[in-house]
Parts: C-alpha cells; structure tokens; sequence
C-alpha cells in the first residue's frame, strides 16, 4: 500500500527520501505541509501478521503488574481530570491496546467501570486475581475495535497509547475509536513525537552502530506513521473529533506513558541502582540522560519532547 498524498492533512505536497533506512525496501516520505512522515510502501496485511506474531511482549509477573498499576496512577490522574463528570452514574473507560490492563485497574481505583481491550494472547493476565483481591471489576475485552464499535459498544473516555504510529490506516483507526466514545466523551491518543529533538542525535549516530533500522520514530514494519502536532490536528478535524489539546512531553514522564518509568529512570533511580546493584552499564547511563535532557529541557523548554499526547472531545456534548 503506497500513500503518495498526505493521508492526515490531504496535502499532495510530499517528497521521498529513499536511503532512510540503508538499504531497505523501505523509504520515507514526508508531508511538507503537516510534516508528518510515513514509511513508504506500508508493509502488507501478511507481512505485518508475520511481524506481530513474534512481536515481544515480555512476560509479565504479578510483582511487575503491581508495579505498573503504581506507576500508572499519575496518568489515570491526569485522564480523570481533563475528562466530564457523568451525571449519576459511574464513568466507564475503555484502555485500547491495553495489554496486562493496569492502566484498566488505575481508573478503576479512581472509581471508574473500567474496561481493557486486547486481542494478545497474554493480555489481561493478571486481571481475575486483581479483582478478586480488590473487590474491582475491570473488563477484558478480547474483540477487535472495530467489532466492539459495530456492537455499540460506547464509553465516556477511550485511551489508545503508544498504538497509532502502529497502524496501516491511521484515518480508518481513529474514525473507530471516535465511535466507541459516548457523545461530549474524551478520547486520548499519544504517540511518539516525530519531530523531538532526540531523533536529531538518533540519526546522527546511528549509522556508528549499524542501526539503520529506524528514522526519527520511523521502524518499519513496526512504526509505520510519524506524528507532528498539526498532522495529529489535521487527522482529528477529518475524523470529526474537536481538538482541545496537543502537546508534546519528555520521555519517561508517568503521566503520559507510565510503562516507560520502567526504563527511563530518574537521576535517583540511576543512582540507587548503581549504588545497590551495581549496575553500571554505559547503555543504562545513556538512555538515563537522555531521558532527564529530555523531560527537563527538550521538552519543558524547547517543546520538542519525545512524546505528544491529544485529548479529542467527540460530537454531542460540551466541554
């Protein structure tokens, strides 16, 4: 599948760079309006099910799936804050893509009728034993979205992280989400950012290590879609979602993507796992660096973090 114009912003403004990754049969093509970028062919349906079928999902432990759910608090937080009240009633949301389903149990404990959908084989592994200890009722709900949308399936608030930059067709995917969420509902997407300030020192340096497997956020057949604020804009107004806010933010910042506090640490975290552990591996002192410069000053200041996050408000209702 080749996408020539713009499939965001409709733009027919677009140019290819054909060395982007090496020697792949893969190139770049980039939007000149909205900046966005996109890998070009887009690998085909058997091409991606071969991918994904050995796609590595780590297994997940209960000391792991306990500490994700902690650290998932301050996004559930932030999500509750910036979503509408129901009146009378609880609140339901639904976490697309949402894997062990602690972000599920976060809303849940934030009072929320909470679901989790995933189609992995392992999703949701720990989700009967979690709501057996906490008297919760957090939903696995193993259909595709858009079987769920077909259904009728509606709720107030719809979270997709990290999963937009997956998908062959981002138009296709967003008008799905757009029709699980209830009228005046939230719907909250991050992606990577693909103009953070970060890819500038990736690019730079990678073919030192022989990884030209990636460009900016780029990594066929993985990462297929690199978001800016405007494409996500753009693609929002054509999907009929109102847009009420974009931003980026840096990486390992646990309001936005909790699971990367795992392996984007603080400076304390570092230092309590040399002292302790004496871990002093070069790759986890860059990776903490990167990860302070980025939270600290490409993003807070230059507003070119890793991350960018949008919360969509759906037609029907008021802010």
């Amino acid at each position: 599948m080749r996408y020539e114009d713009c499939l965001l912003c409709g733009s027919r403004r677009t140019s290819v760079r054909p060395d982007a990754f090496g020697k792949s049969a893969y190139s770049v093509r980039r939007c000149r309006d909205c900046r966005t970028e996109w890998v070009d062919p887009i690998p085909d349906d058997e091409t991606l099910k071969a991918f994904y079928a050995n796609y590595h999902h780590s297994e997940v432990t209960w000391e792991y799936f306990l500490e994700a759910v902690s650290l998932a608090s301050p996004m559930a937080e932030r999500l509750a804050a910036a979503s509408p009240a129901a009146a009378g009633r609880r609140a339901s949301f639904l976490d697309v893509g949402g894997a062990s389903g602690f972000l599920g149990v976060a809303m849940a404990r934030r009072g929320y009728d909470a679901a989790v959908q995933d189609i992995s084989d392992n999703a949701g592994k720990w989700l009967e034993r979690s709501n057996a200890e906490s008297g919760q009722d957090v939903r696995l709900l193993r259909e595709p979205i858009d079987g769920l949308a077909a259904a009728g399936q509606r709720f107030d608030v719809v979270n997709a992280s990290q999963i937009l930059e997956h998908v062959p067709d981002p138009e296709n995917f967003l008008r799905t989400l757009a029709r699980l969420v209830k009228p005046g509902g939230r719907l909250f997407v991050d992606t990577p950012n693909n103009e953070a300030l970060v890819w500038c020192v990736k690019n730079a340096i990678r073919p030192l290590f022989r990884r030209m497997d990636f460009y900016n956020s780029l990594k066929p057949p993985e990462h297929l879609w690199g978001y800016t604020g405007d494409g996500l804009r753009a693609l929002a107004a054509k999907c009929g979602l109102e847009v009420l806010a974009v931003r980026d933010y840096g990486l390992g910042d646990g309001r936005f993507q909790p699971a990367s506090r795992q392996w984007y640490l603080t400076a304390g975290e570092y230092a309590r796992k040399v002292l302790l552990k004496g871990n002093l591996s070069v790759y986890l002192f860059g990776k903490t660096a990167v990860a302070m410069a980025d939270r600290a000053f490409l993003s807070r200041v230059l507003r070119r973090g890793g991350g960018l996050s949008a919360v969509f408000a759906a037609p029907g209702g008021g802010r």
